[in-house]
């Protein structure tokens, strides 16, 4: 079995098909549970090849995808991502974009941007900026 076919069977249970027989599962199933879903969204998106040699070659800014159309497998890639809590660098690299573009995806698609350079649970800066006197929340 090739990738390419294991990933076509795992997109037909994302999809609520059963693959042998095409036949829709009932609510109830297994394959309708969130967490199974989302380990078939991580496995398509580890079979997925995005270097595939189609859709060369590498433009000037070095990612082989910048500034063409989003596909449906690119959209299914950057949300499995952002719902992983995936870093922006990550998001562009996996999947071969510009920084703007995957940020406009993820608006589009009503996804939350990834925090840059933060702990979850580091303090909020009053939003000040930085001098020798500042408050005493942004020298925390």
């Amino acid at each position: 079995m090739t990738n390419e076919s294991a990933r076509i069977i795992l997109l037909q249970m994302l999809d609520g098909l059963d693959p042998t027989t095409g036949a829709v599962l009932p609510p109830d199933h297994l394959l309708n549970d969130a967490t199974v879903i989302r380990a078939l969204h991580t496995a398509v998106l580890a079979l997925t090849d995005i270097s595939h040699p189609v859709r060369a070659p590498v433009n000037r800014n070095g990612r082989l995808n910048a500034g063409r159309a989003w596909t449906e497998m690119d959209r299914d890639a950057l949300a499995v991502l952002s719902r992983s809590g995936a870093s922006m660098e990550m998001m562009c690299e996996k999947l071969q974009r510009r920084r703007r573009g995957v940020q406009r995806q993820l608006r589009d698609m009503g996804l939350p941007l990834p925090r840059r350079g933060r702990l979850p649970n580091a303090p909020a800066r009053c939003g000040r900026r930085r001098t020798r006197n500042s408050c005493e929340s942004c020298t925390a």
